[in-house]
């Protein structure tokens, strides 16, 4: 699997320089972590992202929008991935065709690409994955157990979303378990509705 991480300073660079056009790294929900506003917004949560159902949810998006190539990179912690990459030779940050099946992408999740037990899967905290059309985007953060799904492409059908959820009570439950006695903040609610909740009532 050590052959899909960006392993060349010049192509981690291109693929960070990219991400910070779109991502405000240093906030997270119920924050806005997105630069621009984008034509919708659904939902799911962090550990079904990163598993062999999201995975396949993902490949769909990429096969309606016409990219071949999926990009995955951990955002909390730049230093230490650059770190990774000058020590070992690999970094935080992944290029993956779509061809990549599903046992495949969590194999990738668990691979030690630094020191032992240094995978994906255990460090990282707030990651993204998109296309290089950045037709969509998808941001994850384990802190909150959920991940967004920003829909920038106005051709994406509700056929490559079925898999997605709006933002609604279910999303607000998922989020519940991190809280104490699963009881969600009202300002934590209207912050993520104020900021991804307006967009939920176009057409997708």
């Amino acid at each position: 699997m050590r052959e899909y991480f960006v392993d060349q300073y010049d192509e981690f660079l291109r693929q960070k320089k990219k991400i910070l056009t779109f991502l405000n790294f240093n906030k997270g929900f119920p924050e806005q972590i997105f630069k621009s506003e984008s034509h919708a917004y659904l939902f799911h949560e962090f550990e079904w992202v990163l598993s062999q159902d999201g995975w396949n949810a993902i490949k769909m998006l990429s096969v309606a929008t016409g990219n071949n190539t999926i990009h995955l990179s951990m955002v909390d912690d730049w230093d230490y991935s650059k770190e990774t990459l000058r020590k070992y030779g690999c970094s935080f940050m992944a290029k993956l065709p779509i061809s990549l099946s599903g046992d495949e992408f969590e194999d990738l999740l668990i691979e030690e690409i630094g020191k032992t037990n240094d995978s994906l899967r255990i460090v990282l905290n707030k990651a993204v994955i998109y296309p290089e059309s950045l037709d969509w985007i998808i941001y994850v953060e384990r802190e909150h157990e959920l991940g967004v799904l920003a829909i920038n492409n106005h051709q994406l059908k509700q056929q490559h979303l079925e898999e997605w959820l709006p933002l609604g009570e279910e999303i607000i439950d998922l989020v519940s378990v991190v809280f104490r006695d699963k009881l969600v903040p009202l300002r934590f609610k209207f912050l993520l509705e104020k900021n991804y909740g307006g967009n939920l009532h176009k057409e997708v």
